[in-house]
Formats: C-alpha cells, structure tokens, sequence
C-alpha cells in the first residue's frame, strides 16, 4: 500500500470536512441587517416598484430632484437625486425564496443551505484545481488557503451574501468544463461552461467575469482552433452587460463606484482594494480594519503594498512548475475587477481568492520540502498564517459575532414607540451602531409584526448635535465640528463624492430637510428640518441613543434649545 498516495488524495476531502465545521458556529446566527428586507420581499410582503421574489436586490433608485417623494420608499433623506442600486440576481434571489417556501422565516435552515453551497463550492474547486493539473501535494494546500481564509466568513455565515457563494460555485464550475473541452475538444463540455458562466452572471453582476474565463482559458499559444469557443465566451459576456445596461440595472452610489461613471476613483478603489488584498490573501489581515479606523490606512497600506508584493513574488515563483498559473493569476483580477468600485471590503476577495488560493498553497506546500531551513521558514510562516491562523480566526469570529447580532437586533425593536393604534412616525437623532441606521424599517416590521410605524434616521451615526425650535413645525439641527455624512455606509446613498451643500434640498417622504451652512462656511453642518404638521402632533416621535436603547426625549421649546452629546457605541467592534 502506497500510504503517500492515499493520504494526499484523502487531504482534500479532510480539508473540506473541516472547513465545514469550523463554520457550525455561524448556524447560530440570526437574521442580519439585509436579511429581514430579503425575507420580507420574498414572502411577498414588500410593495415597491421593483423588488420581487425574483429580483430581491433591485433596490430601485431615487424620485428625482423634481419629484414628490415617495411615501413607500426607505430611503433616507440625504439620498441623492440621481443615487440607483439596481443589482440583478434573480439566482441567488430565487434560492431566498426556496428558504420562505420550505422553511418560513427559520435563520438556522437558511445558514444550513448556504453551508451546503460553501461544501458545495470546495467539491467543485477541488475538480478545478485537478482539471487544471495542479499536483497532490500542492492540492490540500491550496484548498486549506481558500476554505479556511478568514474573509471567506461573511459570504458563507452572512445569508444576504449568498450571492457570492453562487457565483463562486457557477465559475468554478464553468472553468473546469472549460478545462475539459479544452483538452477532450468535447462540445457537451464547452455548452456545460457557457451554462454555468451565465449561471453565475445571473447570481451576481461580478460573475460577468466567468465567460472572461472561459475565454482566458481557450487563449493563448498554440490554440488556435479554439478562437471560436473563446469568442462565443466573449460574445456571452458582451451580450450580459449589453441587456443588464439596456435595461436599467447598475448603480450609482459613492459605495458602488462604476469606470464609466467614476473612472477615477474607481481605479483609486480598485487599486485600494488591490494593494489592501495582497496582504489579506495570506493570512488574518483584514482589509476591513483600516477601512474603518482612518489612523490605520496609510501604515496599512504602506506595509500592504510592500509586503504583500514580496510574499506575492514568492508564491509566484514557487508555482513556476505549474503551466497555469497563468490563468489563475488572470483569474484574480479578472474577478476583482468588476468589484473594484465596491467599498473595500475582506468579503470581495471570497471569488479572487480561488485564483491566488494555488500559487499560494505552492508556497505553502515547500513549508514540508526537506531542503534547509532557511529556504523552508517563509513557507511555513505563510501556512501558519493563512491556514492556522486564518482557521482559529474563522472559528473565533463565528462565535462571537453571533452575540453582536443580537445586540443589534436587540436595539432594533427598542424604538420607544406606543402601539396606541396610531400611524407614527419616528425620527432618530442617533444611533450607538451604523447597523441600526441603514434600513430600519424591515428589521422592526419583521421583528414587531408591527405595520404602524416609520422610523427615519437623521444620520448614520452617533455624532453630537443641537436640536434648535424654530417655530412649531420647524427645527435646526446643527453637528458642531463634523462634516455630515462622511460615513461609509452614509455614503451609500450619495453620489459624486461631494459634501452637502448650502442651499440643498431635499423633499423626505416625512419631513423637508434644507442644508442652511456647512463646515466649508464655517465649523458646523446646520440642517432646517420643515414638518408637514405642528411637531407637538401625536405623529410624531424623537429618539436617540441613550443607555442601551432608542429613547424618546422631548424637543425644547420655540427659541430654545437641546444638546445631545454623543451616543454610546453598541459595541467597539461594530462600525
């Protein structure tokens, strides 16, 4: 019995099994931030223009600059005139639906389906890996780089990110048919890969990247018989964007930068996420740390940029001997660049790291070479890091963020409003979490069963402010020192990158907001906040932050005023 050989080729099926248990944790987790607006719209109990159990992620865009504004819309009030997140991923969204259908409304069943695609996905890559001739000894490395990577977490455990899970399991397997029919010539295996490439164009817009592949994988020398397969991939992803386009899909939102819209700053982004990456493919180095601690990004991304490129070379020239490495390297970016203009983020890496996941486990794999230390050292820091370390974070993280959902959906259904049979409207000064700020309504209707309330967040955030009583249906909100909406999440629903300006208006479905001064005239943003009625009307309701939930206080009288300081965070670990 050759036991070598039968390890190495059970090492990927134990990798596998692993990768699967380090993510039990996560089952534990309960609807998140996105997942009650899915679950709502699938269940069909959403009316809005244009999200539908088949497309649970057009989001729609704004009334306009001239329009009334629309009383059903979630929005908030800053959203710009042109601002449109209109994402197309009726695959993805029909598996939302199956979970409604067979489960109701049952977190642990939904995590169980998206823990069965992440299976799924490893057995798929586990043939690509083989079909592009990667070696047994390489093989459990790189599938260990890939299943056991820390940013992997949120598009596994994390149900509204299930498109990403998706579209990783129709690429890979659209590559490894490409593969296939590349060597046998076989036209079953060719159709087989334009399928799943419009499989995963159909579960997420980045899946465009798929037929990219495809016919990446049928270029270069010596193939010249198979121009005309590379073409028909080519042709599927110019006739994808061409309808996506024509139809109105696409975005336009700081948080979703497009080349064509913002060239620039998306190759800023791009480049951002790039160099922020490089270092985060090799071990729990999160992207997202200096995204959200503003002193941590330059020296991030100083250290990023050259170690990341040094332990890239490396694992570059430890794959030399493979003959495609090539198209796994093109993979990477290819997939990483139809997300460059997202807000960077670990999760983006999931589908890049399929492509760096081998070059990386080749570097890895020389950790056991018997060659002197000095050649093995890096290799075996390299597989600490991206495989042990990355595993413990993966199980460390499942656990604990379970216990920040809850503190999350514990402060979304503490809004101090009466069920007194009255329609009311809530306006929120501050919030202790960004989580708690971005869409509120479906988190309380889902989670309160209750239809008869609006809840409108005046910002994302928990800065300090001035309430001022203008007259009986009019305030002034003024933030002292801080220029409004400079948040991430704020700036999803801003477009063009610039702050607000002194004379802009916006019509909310509540209430009129008209920016009256901004730090660019002095040290404050004051906002005029005009209600539809008196704002002593039984309407209406103000809550802010205030030990440990959204409390009502009561606005100061005309001519004076009220100073809240700045709330309290809900966690430290959350933005």
């Amino acid at each position: 019995m050759n036991t070598p050989t039968n390890w190495t080729s059970r090492a990927p099926w134990l990798v596998i099994a692993l990768a699967v248990v380090l993510r039990l944790p996560a089952l534990g987790w309960d609807y998140f931030v996105d997942d009650h607006g899915i679950q709502l719209v699938v269940e069909g109990a959403v009316e809005h223009p244009t999200l539908r159990p088949w497309s649970a992620f057009d989001f729609g865009a704004a009334s306009g600059p001239h329009s009334a504004p629309d009383t059903t819309s979630a929005l908030p009030w800053w959203t710009s005139p042109e601002w449109k997140v209109r994402f197309f991923r009726p695959l993805a969204s029909l598996t939302h639906w199956f979970d409604a259908v067979c489960w109701g409304r049952n977190p642990l069943a939904a995590h169980v389906t998206s823990l069965a695609l992440f299976a799924m996905v490893l057995v798929a890559l586990r043939a690509l890996y083989l079909a592009a001739g990667l070696s047994e000894r390489v093989l459990p490395w790189a599938l260990a780089v890939f299943a056991f990577d820390d940013g992997s977490l949120f598009p596994v455990a994390w149900i509204a990110n299930r498109s990403t899970l998706l579209e990783a399991l129709c690429m890979t397997l659209a590559v490894t048919f490409a593969l296939r029919a590349r060597a046998t010539g076989s036209a079953r295996d060719f159709t087989a890969a334009l399928v799943f490439s419009l499989g995963a164009c159909l579960s997420k817009e980045s899946g465009v990247a798929a037929p990219l592949l495809v016919a990446a994988a049928f270029g270069g020398p010596g193939r010249a018989a198979s121009r005309a397969k590379a073409a028909a991939a080519l042709a599927l992803a110019v006739v994808y964007l061409a309808a996506l386009l024509a139809a109105g899909y696409g975005a336009r939102s700081d948080f979703y930068l497009t080349p064509w819209g913002e060239p620039v700053q998306f190759a800023q982004r791009f480049l951002q996420m790039a160099v922020l990456g490089s270092l985060s493919v090799f071990g729990p180095f999160p992207v997202d740390a200096p995204m959200f601690v503003d002193e941590l990004l330059v020296p991030w991304t100083a250290v990023a940029l050259v170690v990341g490129a040094w332990l890239s070379s490396h694992a570059w020239r430890s794959a030399a001997a493979w003959s495609e490495r090539g198209l796994f390297a093109v993979w990477f970016v290819l997939t990483l660049l139809p997300q460059g203009g997202a807000f960077p983020s670990d999760r983006l890496l999931f589908v890049p790291l399929i492509g760096a996941a081998p070059l990386i486990g080749s570097l890895c794999a020389r950790a056991l070479d018997s060659s002197a230390w000095r050649r093995r050292w890096l290799p075996a820091c390299v597989a600490l890091s991206a495989v042990g370390a990355s595993a413990l974070v993966v199980l460390a993280r499942g656990r604990d963020f379970a216990s920040k959902i809850e503190l999350v959906n514990a402060a979304a259904v503490s809004f101090d409003v009466p069920a007194d049979g009255r329609q009311h409207d809530a306006l929120v000064f501050q919030s202790g979490s960004l989580m708690n700020s971005l869409a509120p309504d479906p988190v309380w209707r889902m989670r309160t069963g209750r239809e008869d309330v609006r809840i409108h967040p005046l910002q994302a955030g928990r800065r300090a402010l001035r309430i001022a009583a203008v007259d009986e249906s009019t305030l002034d909100v003024s933030f002292e020192g801080s220029g409004l909406l400079d948040r991430p999440f704020e700036r999803v629903f801003r477009v063009g990158g610039a702050p607000l300006q002194v004379g802009e208006r916006f019509a909310h479905r509540a209430f009129e907001v008209e920016v009256l001064e901004t730090p660019s005239t002095r040290v404050r943003t004051v906002l005029r906040l005009r209600f539809p009625e008196p704002t002593a009307s039984p309407r209406w309701r103000w809550l802010t932050w205030r030990d440990g939930a959204f409390r009502s206080i009561a606005l100061p009288r005309i001519g004076e005023a009220l100073d809240l300081p700045e709330a309290t965070l809900l966690d430290p670990l959350l933005p």
